[in-house]
């Protein structure tokens, strides 16, 4: 749901940022949610951890 809500915070700042009188180019007011959704995910989700038995093969007993 949060991310939900930060994606749409900043398509709105974008298209807030698009009516303004700031020159900037479209092609970054177009990448700016995308941007700052992978920023925010790269700085919570911190380092994940893969499956305790990653790489052991499965034996049926």
């Amino acid at each position: 749901m949060w991310a939900c809500l930060l994606f749409g915070a900043a398509q709105g700042l974008v298209a807030y940022l698009g009516g303004t009188s700031v020159a900037i180019p479209s092609s970054i007011l177009d990448m700016l949610p995308y941007v700052i959704t992978l920023l925010v995910l790269m700085f919570v989700v911190g380092e994940g951890n893969g499956p305790k038995a990653n790489g052991i093969p499965y034996e049926k007993n």
